[in-house]
């Protein structure tokens, strides 16, 4: 198992556990408020203004989202609570949608955005659904001045949008005698503490501050699009993807150079006071209701507030600061300093083209496929093929070249893989082993032996039906004889009885298997056979005896419990893997050296790339999988190893001191088996993988570069700005 499906794994259990508390907390909070509903002492009752005011939370689903709609109130009584309140969703006090307020263990509805009203501890009203509560009244504020709140801001924002100010507000602290009774405003509306004096269009230079260049993200859409059709082209081959591929990438061009249609903004020049900067969020609050956000440059140079009524020019749009004052000013700015760079589209375009030239560097080798086009080009690509070790002698070879490569001889390099016939290194040798130890010697018979499925029979017939008519009444005799006894426990009658066959044979295997190594397993056998081995019921006072009985009596017959006779097998299985692993690591040791020979060839093959080899001889028909390894190391030693069959590039050559071909680097990707027409035409796989690499590197590294020049630019031209506005204000 892999860390990523690790991880994707943990994360769905993170996910899960959260969803489940989530859901348990609720549940939790509708017992706790049923239990409120039957034991609170309710304070009034609504008054007939709350009611319609609650009414459209009643009859509509929408406005209590994400909450469960209730049509109908318990009752009209209301009740008090103080206590602190809490946001919750799948993570305390977070932004998701999907949220509920809590106070006091019970859910809590805020209708008409009373939740502005919110502080540490609350002293608020509500009235009960069967679900949650419906808050009528929080610190003082109740319903109706909640209503009035929300008018007041449409009415903010209209006159914003607008630019206009109420006729009725003045700013200036002027007596309200100096107002004519025709002109005194409505009781609803307060006085503002600012004035918008008027409306324009942005300027040319206050425009300079947004880019006239779109986003990026449908570039960077249309780019991963092209990668994910790359992606499927070099895994399956199919020519008509080559086609989406090129209209994914023009499209892309398409839309990095189209220019989204010109906007002019609308700018208010507003006169009023600072009540509050927020240096952290770059935020001032203006008159004690306008909010604007200010440059960062602009940071040191703004104050805390201000008594006296500044003039300032501020978008509408974005209530961005365009001007405060008669000193800091973004077109004045522009018009000294010139536009500031803008880097998010270079900076996404760059993370875009670095996470897709990962993973076309992840599915491809670009570096040996950019090396075969190089060949391509200058047509000077070969396939050569390569069936005998003789002809390296005088073979001309280079990096670049096509191989097809088909020799015997082929063993896995011990040193480097785990498997038999399976690795990234390939020895070729076709000359025996000149350790005297193997110059006559094949696989021992006692591996061979050892690993026969017939090595335990057993049969049933008519004597292991005697035995066990036998047993049965022995076992019923002892139970009517014992049965009365303090310490009795009954005698099993169902016992099963088999017939062991060959146990001479069967003990003369084992013994030959163990002589060479002592193993636990060896002895546990050993011990198990002269517990059930009992001619005529005389057992055997030590191992040598029941050998020379065995081999005497190679057919002798064993009358056994069927549990026994699965103790047995399982023991000797378990011997018979570890005499085997001790066998094939011993010879490994050996064909390690015998791999090390000077003159040897060996293939070396590119990273995550594998091959099999296939056994040549197998003499002896043997098909247990187990054994087949150490058929393998034998055979190698004899030089009759493997064949492997292999077609790829060349990627290295390393030589012998008679510049003989000592180790092939080999990439033996797929596509290069490809027919040599298909691999030299423009719709190649190979051709197509260096072309796309190239283009999403280029735009890569030419938006990292110009992401780098501009970043540095803008520091240099806010330097210039902080530095021109400190002159000034000194």
């Amino acid at each position: 198992m892999d860390l990523y499906l690790i991880f994707k794994i943990g994360l769905l259990g993170f996910a899960l556990l959260s969803w489940i508390g989530y859901k348990y907390d609720r549940s939790k909070n509708k017992q706790n408020l049923n239990e409120l509903i039957d034991s609170h002492i309710p304070t009034r009752e609504l008054s007939t203004d709350e009611i319609l005011l609650l009414e459209p939370y009643l009859n509509k689903t929408l406005p209590v989202f994400p909450y469960k709609h209730q049509s109908s109130l318990v009752n009209i009584n209301v009740s008090e609570i103080i206590g602190t309140c809490i946001r919750h969703s799948l993570h305390t006090n977070s932004n998701e949608t999907s949220y509920y307020y809590e106070i006091n263990g019970i859910e809590v509805f805020f209708p008409y955005k009373m939740e502005r009203y919110l502080e540490e501890t609350n002293v608020i009203e509500v009235v009960f659904t069967e679900s949650y509560a419906f808050i009528v009244k929080i610190n003082g504020y109740d319903l109706q001045t909640a209503v009035a709140g929300i008018e007041e801001e449409e009415q903010i924002e209209e006159e914003w949008q607008t630019g206009r100010s109420n006729s009725y507000t003045n700013i200036a602290d002027e007596e309200d005698d100096d107002i004519s009774d025709a002109s005194q405003p409505s009781e609803k509306y307060k006085k503002r503490d600012y004035e918008i004096i008027e409306q324009r269009e942005e300027t040319p230079l206050e425009s300079a501050i947004r880019t006239k260049h779109n986003t990026g993200w449908l570039t960077a859409l249309f780019l991963v699009l092209a990668a994910i059709f790359f992606v499927s082209y070099w895994s399956f081959g199919e020519p008509k993807i080559i086609i989406f591929i090129i209209i994914s990438l023009l499209l892309a061009l398409f839309c990095y150079w189209r220019r989204p249609k010109s906007k002019i903004c609308k700018v208010n020049r507003v006169l009023g006071n600072i009540d509050a900067n927020n240096p952290v969020e770059r935020k001032v609050v203006v008159g004690n209701t306008l909010l604007f956000k200010y440059p960062d440059h602009w940071q040191s140079f703004l104050p805390e507030n201000t008594t006296a009524n500044v003039e300032m020019d501020v978008s509408v749009d974005d209530n961005k600061l365009l001007r405060y004052g008669y000193t800091l000013s973004i077109g004045r700015e522009i018009e000294q300093f010139g536009s500031p760079k803008f880097l998010k589209r270079n900076f996404l375009l760059f993370l875009t083209g670095l996470i897709i030239s990962g993973i076309v560097l992840y599915v491809s080798n670009v570096k040996d496929n950019a090396l075969f086009t190089y060949r391509i080009v200058n047509n000077t690509a070969n396939i050569i093929n390569i069936d005998d070790t003789t002809s390296l002698k005088n073979i001309s070879l280079q990096k670049g070249d096509l191989v097809n490569i088909q020799l015997s001889g082929a063993s896995c390099d011990v040193t480097s893989s785990a498997e038999y016939n399976k690795c990234q290194k390939i020895i070729i040798n076709t000359q025996p082993t000149t350790d005297p130890n193997y110059s006559l010697k094949a696989i021992p018979n006692w591996v061979i032996n050892l690993f026969d499925d017939n090595l335990i029979k057993t049969k049933r017939d008519k004597s292991v039906e005697r035995a066990e008519l036998h047993l049965r009444l022995e076992m019923e005799l002892l139970n009517q004889l014992y049965k009365n006894q303090s310490y009795y426990s009954s005698y099993s009658k169902d016992v099963k009885l088999t017939k062991l066959l060959n146990v001479g044979y069967l003990i003369s295997v084992v013994n030959e298997s163990c002589e060479l190594v002592d193993l636990s397993d060896c002895r546990s056998v050993k011990n198990t056979l002269l517990e059930l081995i009992v001619p005529e019921n005389k057992p055997f006072e030590n191992w040598s005896d029941l050998v020379e009985f065995g081999n005497k009596r190679q057919d002798y017959e064993e009358i056994i419990t069927e549990q026994d006779n699965l103790n047995l097998y399982f023991a000797i299985k378990r011997m018979s893997t570890g005499l085997l692993t001790k066998q094939i690591d011993l010879i490994k040791s050996d064909v390690k050296n015998y791999q090390n020979n000077e003159s040897r060839f060996s293939l070396t093959l590119a990273d995550n790339q594998y091959t099999e080899i296939a056994m040549l001889n197998n003499d002896i028909n043997y098909k247990n999988e187990a054994v087949l390894p150490l058929i393998h190391y034998y055979n190698t030693l004899f030089g009759i190893g493997g064949k492997t069959n292999i077609t790829g590039l060349v990627t290295g050559i390393d030589y012998h001191d008679d510049n003989s071909i000592a180790n092939l680097s080999v990439n033996i990707d797929p596509h290069y088996s490809l027919a040599k027409d298909e691999l030299t035409s423009f719709t190649s796989p190979i051709i197509i993988n260096v072309v796309f690499f190239a283009i999403i590197a280029s735009i890569t590294l030419w938006n990292g570069l110009m992401f780098i020049l501009k970043l540095m630019a803008n520091r240099r031209r806010y330097k210039k700005i902080i530095s021109n506005y400190a002159n000034q204000i000194i």
